[in-house]
């Protein structure tokens, strides 16, 4: 009788050990495949990056690399002898506040194949060289880096980061383990996400609070249009961009009713329809993109579609790029004639 409690003692410890690992396991915080699982409740903005795709972008190549914009990239791998942030495969960037220019909570989420001691070193080295320095703490259960002042970092699973404040990442954790609502809850946001994301690299979305309509309608207010008005019923914004072979690119104002839609949408053609009939250095820079511009009214949203080829965007990128920038020549050198802006309109036409 003494054996037989005694078996029942083990197997009981055995149940319970076995149910308690599997209660911690199921614990265990992973990054959702879908980004706005990752991001908590209460947001009001959300930035996601598909970063191979953007690196490799014509885009990226010219207005980052070609003009020297990447040092920050080349200093790391410099300090930690090689590039660990290759390994980063998606980043997503959120913000909550109503008020512009006034951001409450900012966050950012990282996933890739890192190996985290290696990502953790790099990171010391870096932040050490400037001064600062790093130490190991844990947040909601989970290991994570204090930096100099409020910064934070936490590893989520094996390849996932959490940034931002200690709040802020207290609530990236809680949302991805469930005990918190996370923003693919919010029907505006999640509705705009399922518009705008497929088989897009850059995706963002976000609701407009009240005191952002109110600063738009000040600055539309200055404007001659007074259709424009309309554009300030705008209640949320969701925008896609797919960087491969070109550009392509939606973007969806949710707007007050059918009728504002309806306003707005129209208000956007004249003012397309202005930038084309223009004159001067501005329609010269934007001809290129505004004629590929398409504007409709769906209901109560309006979308903007942008279809751009990759020698069409190439020769706008050439164009903003002759515009933006004035290269130092060596007076002893020949210098190679570039095309003028107005050159380059004439090809593309």
């Amino acid at each position: 009788m003494a054996e037989r409690r005694n078996l029942w003692i083990l197997l009981g410890i055995v149940a319970i050990v076995g149910v308690g690992s599997w209660l911690l396991g199921g614990r265990t915080p992973h990054l959702p495949q879908a980004p706005l699982g990752a991001v908590p409740a209460g947001t009001t903005a959300v930035l996601h990056v598909d970063v191979e795709a953007v690196l490799g972008s014509v885009i990226w190549q010219r207005l980052v690399v070609d003009r020297g914009g990447d040092t920050g990239v080349r200093r790391i791998e410099e300090l930690c002898g090689g590039d660990p942030l290759g390994a980063l495969t998606e980043v997503t960037a959120f913000a909550s506040g109503s008020v512009p220019g006034d951001l409450e909570r900012v966050g950012l989420i990282a996933r890739g194949a890192f190996d985290a001691e290696d990502l953790g070193s790099c990171v010391r080295r870096v932040v050490e060289a400037d001064g600062g320095s790093l130490r190991q703490i844990t947040i909601a259960g989970v290991p994570a880096v204090a930096g100099r002042g409020a910064s934070r970092a936490a590893f989520i699973g094996a390849d996932g980061i959490a940034g931002g404040d200690e709040e802020v990442v207290t609530a990236i954790v809680r949302a991805v383990r469930g005990d918190e609502p996370s923003a693919a809850r919010d029907p505006v946001l999640a509705r705009l996400w399922t518009m705008v994301a497929r088989g897009r690299d850059i995706v963002f979305v976000a609701h407009i609070p009240g005191g952002w309509r109110r600063a738009l309608q000040e600055r539309l207010r200055a404007s001659t249009d007074a259709s424009l008005d309309s554009i300030a019923g705008a209640r949320a914004f969701g925008l896609g961009a797919a960087l491969g072979g070109g550009l392509g690119a939606e973007a969806v104002l949710s707007m007050r009713d059918e009728p504002n839609a309806a306003q707005a949408a129209r208000a956007l053609e004249g003012l397309i329809e202005g930038a084309l009939d223009g004159g001067g250095l501005a329609t010269a820079v934007t001809r290129p993109l505004v004629r590929q511009l398409a504007v409709e009214a769906r209901g109560h949203d309006v979308h903007l579609t942008l279809n751009l080829s990759a020698e069409r965007l190439d020769r706008t990128l050439s164009l903003l790029l002759a515009i933006w920038d004035t290269p130092t020549r060596d007076r002893g050198a020949p210098q190679r004639l570039e095309p003028t802006p107005d050159a380059i309109i004439e090809r593309d036409e």
